[in-house]
């Protein structure tokens, strides 16, 4: 399983522009958007929204909407589908289809807006809650520690695969710091959700604090 989590290369200048210019120089107004939709017919879908308009990942087509104008909420609308937001609330209109409602999950919005940022992999973890990144076949990583209030990016991250073990390892370093991390693939539930993921995740940072968790591929 793990052999094929990180197939998936980028480029080094795109690599450069994901680890740098995305976590650090976006602010929250020019960033994208990203949320996943759960409709009361049973349809999940995922919209990304910029300053143009709204991407919607629909089931089998994926359409691009720009915005119109509305009297409440935010609208996208072309010839054949309207989608209209308000708050966490959505209304899914196409033609000749009954019209759907919507509400946003937001504990699968966070992980769909990983997969559209361009990382391969995400692992979650508690006490206190760390988050962590992995793009380019374990090249770059971002580590997110303390409920969000310190992040360390790093960007020469080496991978070995150990097959018999079903493990990988990332080695990766900074000038101040260093980044130890074990894959295993086996299952593993999430301590304060309970959610089940396919890979445990061990993460040592500096050499002396160890973080451990879940996590999963995004593609």
């Amino acid at each position: 399983l793990l052999l094929h989590l990180f197939e998936r290369r980028l480029t080094v200048r795109f690599l450069l522009l994901l680890l740098t210019v995305l976590p650090l120089l976006y602010g929250e107004a020019a960033a994208p958007r990203t949320y996943a939709y759960e409709c009361n017919n049973g349809t999940r879908f995922t919209a990304r929204f910029d300053a143009d308009g709204v991407r919607l990942f629909l089931p089998g087509t994926t359409v691009n909407l720009p915005h119109v104008p509305t009297a409440s909420g935010a609208k996208y609308a072309d010839e054949n589908i309207t989608f209209w937001t308000r708050a966490d609330e959505a209304m899914l209109l196409r033609r000749g289809r009954q019209n759907t409602s919507c509400s946003v999950d937001m504990k699968a919005s966070v992980w769909e807006a990983a997969k559209l940022d361009g990382f391969d992999f995400r692992a979650v973890g508690n006490e206190p809650g760390w988050t962590l990144l992995i793009a380019g076949g374990g090249e770059g990583l971002i580590l997110t520690t303390n409920d969000g209030s310190k992040s360390y990016i790093f960007k020469n991250g080496i991978t070995y695969e150990d097959k018999r073990k079903r493990r990988t390892l990332i080695q990766a370093s900074t000038r101040t710091h260093t980044l130890n991390v074990t894959l295993r693939a086996q299952p593993c539930s999430d301590t304060m959700s309970g959610e089940t993921f396919e890979t445990a995740v061990t993460v040592t940072l500096d050499g002396k604090r160890t973080l451990r968790g879940c996590g999963r591929a995004l593609h």
